[in-house]
């Protein structure tokens, strides 16, 4: 057993939660004097924008920056993102100004805003808080990667209100004791750090030119030649014959979607439609938000929310939200999932994105999503393998109406093509994309571990 002694002097004043208590009296014996985060800053903290987030028309618009754009490590997530419909002047971020999240299982996540990594302006959310460090007393740098170190994670821990959504607000967070070495050391941390995040870097886009290889593996195995610089074009000319019975739109119709719907049919293999292939294609409903229809993760069913699929179709079970048992017994009998159904987004944003179910839990899908489940004989991972595909991912694209909030409607899911080998070709090609992704895993996972140690040695050096 471990036993503290904490002077009455130490508490006063404060917070009496032992975790709390604890967590400030280990910290007084740190290797360098402590200073409170307000001090460090030349404007008060700043809450961001409350708008809500709209499709970018292009790279060049301002981007709009929320939580979800920031990876684990403080990167922005590599995508198109969102903008949004009234952009004020003073949510526009600066060099060098920095962003921590204020609530949510992400409380505590940071970006460092750098004008250099991106080519369009950035504006952020209500979500995350802005703190502009005062560069002639500490670097903007220094305190970044301080917010990466378990240190800091321990601090949030023991900060953060958990009766409800976890929260730390501006006040709280200006209240951070940040301990602060040298300049010499500053600088020497921020090198140690910035060679690490390279490296890593370098694993990751390692791992990434691998993961591309699936693409062109896919298109080769069908039998597909498909020339991806073919360009959109703005007119053509249809005949009345040749669009009975389909969409009238001009978009559904560009030469682009044309092209990639006729090579996908000129496939090796028979093509045949997910409604021919599937036992069940039907979507979730979503409970009333708030009150008794949702629980905890402890004693709840997890329920998948389409930005719940991640960009590999995983599904973080540690960030959903839970429904009660009754809930998913009675008026969720429709959307329940089951292991190995393929899971399409179908609406918003993340429209296009494909998941598979891999768990044996119970768990429930919205009404954003498209659930599918296949007859015997098909193999759930190959068909989603084609539609993640560049092939599949156009013939998804040519489904949506490009509205305010883009959908695909269950009627157009199931007439989704897919060319369809026997299941030996199946699973080849399958153990065989597995192959790629698992080569491209070990590689960031190296990239990680390398980070990881750096950040101990530099905690180490802070702490003494």
């Amino acid at each position: 057993m471990i036993i503290e002694k904490i002077h009455i002097n130490e508490i006063i004043g404060g917070r009496y939660d032992n975790s709390f208590v604890l967590y400030h009296h280990r910290i007084s014996s740190y290797k360098y004097p402590l200073c409170p985060f307000y001090k460090l800053l030349i404007t008060k903290p700043q809450y961001g924008s409350g708008e809500a987030g709209i499709p970018r028309d292009n790279n060049n618009s301002p981007r709009y920056i929320r939580i979800t754009d920031i990876d684990e490590n403080g990167s922005l997530i590599n995508s198109v993102g969102v903008t949004a419909k009234n952009i004020e002047e003073k949510y526009i971020l600066n060099d060098n100004d920095i962003l921590i999240a204020r609530s949510g299982n992400t409380v505590g996540k940071s970006y460092i805003h750098k004008s250099k990594m991106v080519d369009e302006p950035c504006f952020f959310a209500g979500y995350l808080i802005r703190f502009v460090v005062d560069q002639n007393i500490i670097s903007p740098d220094y305190i970044f990667i301080f917010t990466k170190l378990s240190v800091f994670n321990d601090w949030v821990k023991v900060t953060q209100r958990v009766t409800g959504q976890p929260n730390i607000n501006a006040e709280e967070y200006s209240n951070l004791l940040i301990p602060i070495p040298p300049v010499k050391i500053q600088k020497e941390i921020v090198e140690i750090y910035s060679k690490a995040q390279k490296e890593r870097s370098n694993k990751k886009q390692e791992a990434e030119s691998i993961t591309n290889t699936i693409d062109t593996f896919i298109l080769k195995e069908l039998g597909i030649s498909f020339s991806h610089d073919i360009k959109k074009i703005s007119s053509y000319k249809l005949s009345i014959s040749s669009i009975l019975g389909q969409r009238y739109d001009t978009y559904y119709h560009q030469p682009y979607f044309e092209e990639a719907f006729s090579k996908l049919l000129s496939s090796h293999y028979p093509t045949k439609s997910l409604r021919d292939i599937s036992l069940v294609i039907t979507s979730g409903i979503t409970p009333k938000s708030g009150g008794s229809d949702y629980s905890n993760q402890t004693e709840g069913i997890p329920f998948i929310r389409s930005g719940d699929i991640d960009i590999n179709g995983d599904i973080d079970f540690d960030n959903l939200l839970y429904i009660t048992q009754s809930i998913h017994n009675t008026k969720m009998k429709s959307s329940k999932v089951m292991k190995n159904d393929i899971m399409i987004a179908i609406v918003g944003a993340t429209i296009g994105q494909i998941g598979i179910y891999l768990s044996d839990r119970e768990a429930n899908i919205n009404q954003a999503i498209a659930l599918v489940r296949l007859k015997t004989g098909i193999n759930p991972e190959y068909v989603k393998e084609i539609l993640q595909s560049s092939i599949g991912q156009l013939n998804l694209d040519r489904l949506k109406r490009p509205v305010a909030r883009a959908n695909i409607n269950l009627e157009e899911v199931a007439s989704i093509m897919i060319p369809i080998p026997d299941i030996n070709k199946q699973n080849e090609i399958v153990n065989k994309i597995k192959a790629i992704r698992l080569q491209a895993k070990q590689l960031q996972q190296e990239g990680d571990a390398l980070l990881e140690e750096t950040k101990k040695h530099i905690e180490k050096m802070i702490i003494g």
